[in-house]
């Protein structure tokens, strides 16, 4: 590796970025779990690092989630970066919403600097105009009158008594929460129930992946500027 970066920089293509991809695979023959079997590719790095050099390690999780081995090849990092499953199951234990595309949350779990803000964010990949685009949002709880909403605009309930038999619930909750949703300008008066373009939003801000099909319902218009 020395010799490849001094004949890079003698042809003048010093590199801005190395990639080790992935660590395990670059490290056969070492014990990941042994701390001092790590002294040689640590003594590599600080080196690196030393010539002006910015290296970015891909690991892979082990079983508790945490990163494979031993822990001291964190010790050098400025920054370590943890992909995380989403959770599967709301504050309430309903299942979430599967997404078809890459779905993880991003947390740091390491900085040497201020700690960013947020500290953990989800990326989902999504198609938006025959386009893939990373949906970048902070982690949230999803407010359950919000989920409600949801479902309303999916399965389309005539009255609120269909509503509470759908969801298993009395019809006195459900009173409570249409009257919430109308209240905040998210539910339409009367029945059927129908959301409001504001309760559309709502649901859009919460459950991203929503929005296409609203459009291909043609109960939105596209938004943004072409």
């Amino acid at each position: 590796m020395s010799e490849l970066l001094e004949e890079l920089e003698g042809r003048g293509l010093r590199p801005e970025l190395i990639i080790l991809d992935n660590l395990s695979s670059l490290s056969g023959g070492v014990d990941e779990n042994d701390n001092s079997a790590l002294d040689q590719f640590l003594q590599f790095l600080v080196g690196v690092r030393h010539r002006g050099y910015a290296i970015l390690m891909i690991h892979h999780a082990g079983k508790s989630g945490s990163q494979r081995g031993a822990s001291r090849r964190e010790d050098l990092l400025d920054t370590s970066i943890e992909l995380k499953e989403p959770p599967k199951k709301d504050e309430d234990g309903e299942d979430l919403p599967a997404h078809p595309g890459a779905h993880f949350v991003m947390w740091f779990p390491k900085t040497r600097d201020k700690r960013p803000e947020p500290e953990e964010i989800e990326l989902k990949l999504m198609e938006e105009r025959g386009q893939l685009v990373w949906s970048v949002d902070d982690v949230k709880v999803i407010d359950s009158t919000i989920k409600l909403l949801k479902v309303i605009w999916e399965q389309k309930p005539q009255t609120q008594k269909a509503l509470a038999d759908y969801k298993g619930l009395t019809t006195g909750r459900i009173s409570q929460v249409c009257k919430k949703l109308r209240q905040r300008g998210l539910l339409e008066d009367g029945q059927p129930l129908l959301l409001t373009p504001d309760g559309k939003e709502a649901v859009i801000e919460a459950f991203p992946e929503v929005e296409a099909k609203m459009l291909e319902q043609q109960e939105l218009s596209f938004r943004g500027v072409i």
